[in-house]
């Protein structure tokens, strides 16, 4: 599978990058469209759609491949669990309700990330409705630490906590958050509530140190997908899945150069503009360029590498 790459000057140009593509893609949908999403399947995450590839985004309950998303690495993936009532499991108005989300977190034979938090679900993306159903901000619960924003949710019910973080595994670590709402609504054993919340895909360093230094990107992870599964008292679990090869990975890459003049910008050939000078700002050869998201160096570094003949470094 191709993997997609785009370049960068430096980790600033990164962020604005990521920032402006996300207000680009989400210019490009129509916010809260049509509903295109099926109450049948309960756990759907966002396709956000290849124009290359030319598929269109869609609420989706398969596994995100290439050909179905472009999501970098630090943004954030919609996720929507619907809450089923049944004639054994009714929604009763005032009762509390319960599930349980569970994500790869990380990957201890690459050091690479997965999913780093849950957190609010269109942060990067706007999708469109699920079922018709506008969702509303749900900002007000007891936060154990497990939600890293706010919940949106359909109007009959109310998020009252979400549990702390706890891990499990050592190969693969996997993340478990608990989420607890009242039922608004009126009783039914046919009706549904929604829970929306997103899924951050990691990038390099954001998971903390396992004891092998810096944490890679979740686009580093191998041998299988990334997959996260929503679960009622640990029975009737779902689950969906993020290829590694859908994920997009940065890369920075720039030039060392004499800037003999202080202006911060290259004059290939000097301020006379004659090839050949002493005035020429030429590339600087053998430098380590150092890439820190703390500026300790200290405590490990996200990545080093050195400038070729003519200053170049990728």
């Amino acid at each position: 599978m191709e993997l997609k790459k785009k370049v960068f000057t430096d980790i600033a140009d990164f962020n604005n990058a990521i920032s402006s593509q996300t207000a680009e893609l989400s210019a490009q949908i129509t916010p809260k469209a049509a509903s295109t999403g099926s109450i049948s399947k309960v756990y759907q995450h966002w396709a956000d759609g290849d124009a290359a590839k030319g598929t269109t985004a869609n609420w989706n309950n398969n596994i995100l491949s290439d050909g179905k998303s472009d999501y970098f690495e630090g943004e954030v993936i919609p996720h929507v669990f619907v809450y089923k009532a049944s004639n054994n499991m009714p929604l009763v108005n005032g009762q509390s309700y319960s599930f349980n989300i569970t994500y790869n977190y990380y990957q201890a034979n690459t050091n690479a990330g997965g999913f780093a938090y849950i957190t609010t679900f269109d942060v990067s993306r706007d999708p469109g409705l699920f079922a018709g159903n506008a969702p509303t901000s749900d900002a007000t619960f007891t936060n154990g630490g497990g939600m890293q924003g706010s919940f949106y949710t359909s109007s009959n019910i109310n998020i009252t906590a979400a549990s702390n973080v706890s891990y499990t595994g050592s190969g693969t670590k996997d993340g478990h958050v608990t989420v607890t709402f009242t039922y608004t609504g009126t009783t039914t054993t046919s009706g549904y509530a929604e829970i929306y919340y997103g899924l951050m895909i990691a990038a390099p360093g954001v998971i903390s140190e396992q004891g092998k230094g810096i944490t890679d990107g979740a686009n580093a992870w191998t041998g299988g997908s990334l997959q996260t599964t929503v679960d009622i008292g640990g029975s009737g679990a779902t689950s969906i899945q993020l290829a590694p090869s859908a994920i997009i990975a940065g890369e920075i890459s720039g030039m060392k150069f004499n800037d003999l003049n202080g202006d911060g910008t290259r004059d290939a050939n000097g301020v006379d503009n004659i090839l050949g000078n002493a005035d020429d700002e030429v590339g600087l050869a053998g430098w380590s360029i150092v890439l820190d998201n703390d500026g300790d160096f200290g405590n490990g570094v996200l990545a080093t590498a050195t400038t070729d003949a003519n200053g170049f470094v990728a």
